[in-house]
Order: structure tokens, then sequence, then C-alpha cells
């Protein structure tokens, strides 16, 4: 289930956030860090997320308990194709999964996290085939039932420049235990 409502607008006057990001100040503020085969073959393994070869595009990712940046990288397999999207569904989701390793730094929580919901979306230029992810905590609810956290999320080009604004993006946990695989899905890209 969704809605929402689109609204076509100039949105580089009017943005309420930086039109750039220092991809080398986060990750001075970050404690630790992890290259593209820790982050897959064990961290998301370890949180019962397997992802096909070609949803990994985190080369490398820097993290603390409230932020993290990644530089993202297209599959080769996919980059005859990559002009068809103007959002490319694998960037996206990497900037998700850029979300998913700062919310698990922050909670030391072995259950699920789930995309739960997303309150705007700018999208102000394509994507590039290479390009950081950042995820920064904003806000956190916990009870006895649920625990959802919310970030504010962006796509950058490899020299700062904004392309895709996601704002108050929430991921909540799961307690069942399940294991998500995106190719039984159906989810797997060709």
């Amino acid at each position: 289930h969704s809605q929402g409502i689109i609204s076509l607008s100039h949105v580089e006057n009017n943005m309420g956030f930086s039109r750039k990001f220092d991809y080398k100040k986060i990750k001075r503020r970050c404690d630790a860090n992890k290259n593209s085969n820790d982050c897959y073959g064990q961290f998301f393994k370890d949180k019962k997320f397997a992802y096909g070869e070609g949803f990994q595009v985190i080369e490398e990712i820097y993290f603390n308990h409230k932020e993290a940046v990644s530089y993202l990288k297209v599959p080769k397999a996919f980059c005859e194709s990559f002009t068809d999207y103007n959002l490319h569904p694998i960037l996206v989701d990497g900037l998700f999964q850029t979300a998913m390793v700062a919310a698990y730094q922050r909670t030391n929580n072995t259950d699920m996290y789930l995309p739960f919901s997303i309150g705007e979306l700018n999208y102000i230029k394509p994507l590039t085939e290479e390009c950081y992810a950042y995820a920064v905590i904003i806000n956190e609810h916990q009870d006895e039932n649920t625990h959802i956290i919310k970030f504010n999320l962006y796509i950058a080009d490899l020299q700062g420049g904004i392309l895709l604004v996601i704002l108050n993006y929430s991921i909540q946990c799961t307690k069942r235990d399940v294991k998500l695989n995106l190719v039984d899905l159906g989810m797997f890209l060709r």
C-alpha cells in the first residue's frame, strides 16, 4: 500500500537542505568502516539479508552510531542499461542499505529491520554510476512492541553535489525469525 502527492517544482530554489555534502568530513566523524566483502559476506548475512550479486553496490562504508556514508558503484552487468532509469533501483537500494548499517550500529539489535515509510523524496538530478550515499538518523521511537528509526538520506555525485534527497525515511524492527532473500522474492534485477 502506498499513497503520495507528486508536485513538479524547481527544487533547487527552495530545497531546505544543502546542495553539497563533504563526504571526507563525514568519514572523519565515523569510527568504523567495512569494505564490500565485509558488508555482504558477513554484516548483512549476519542480519539475515542475502543480497544477490547485482544488489551488492556498496564498495566501502564508514559509519558511527548516528550516520553512515558509503561509496556506491553500479555492477558492470547493469552499466549498459543504467541510463534507462532516472532513479536506478540498485543505487536507491544501496542508499537504504547504507541506512541499515547506521541503524544496526546504533541498536546492537539482532532483529531484522525493514523499510517502513518515506516522508518525502526530492529528485534533483539523474544518479551517476558511481556516487556517495549518506544516511543520518534524525529520530528514534521505541516501546515494548515497536522500534522505528527515522533517517534523512542523500545520494551525491563524486564531487558531493546532491542528486537525490529522501526525508523522513523510516525502518521498523520485526521480531519474526525470517530470512530475506531478494533473489527468492523475484527482486533480483537481470
